[in-house]
């Protein structure tokens, strides 16, 4: 039995077959595929009726050989058995992810210019803090 590998569909052309392929969202028998497979990983992890009821409702919206390959990635990284939202989770565009870096790092380099700024403008506190700092114990001599 391969869990992880390609998933057959019968759809009446070959057009269908391909669309199908690549839209087809989870059913409640792939969920119990998916928890047979967490079921084998992770001791502990129990599954009824209930519970497939719930994990297909929060996974209608993802591609079963999504769901397979977000599980695997799991399996690799984690030693707790998935959420449903973890399995669900989307790939990202490779265009969202240079936008959410270049994001990222304008913001680290605005950061680090307002830290320089902020040393060279940066003045002691007023004597009264500073006396009320000394009877707390933060700061000594000085």
């Amino acid at each position: 039995m391969e869990l992880f590998g390609k998933v057959i569909c019968s759809c009446e052309t070959k057009k269908q077959n391909e669309k199908s392929r690549r839209l087809r969202i989870v059913n409640e028998s792939e969920v119990r595929k998916l928890f047979l497979v967490i079921q084998n990983t992770y001791n502990g992890f129990d599954y009824d009726d209930d519970k497939v009821a719930v994990w297909h409702d929060v996974l209608k919206e993802t591609p079963f050989e999504l769901a397979q390959r977000n599980l695997r990635a799991h399996i690799l990284s984690v030693k707790f058995p998935p959420v449903p939202a973890e399995i669900a989770m989307s790939e990202a565009e490779p265009e969202q992810l240079a936008l959410y870096h270049e994001d990222l790092r304008t913001s680290a380099q605005q950061h680090l210019s307002n830290l320089e700024e902020w040393a060279k403008t940066a003045t002691p506190p007023p004597e009264h803090v500073r006396e009320r700092l000394k009877k707390l114990g933060i700061i000594r001599n000085g």
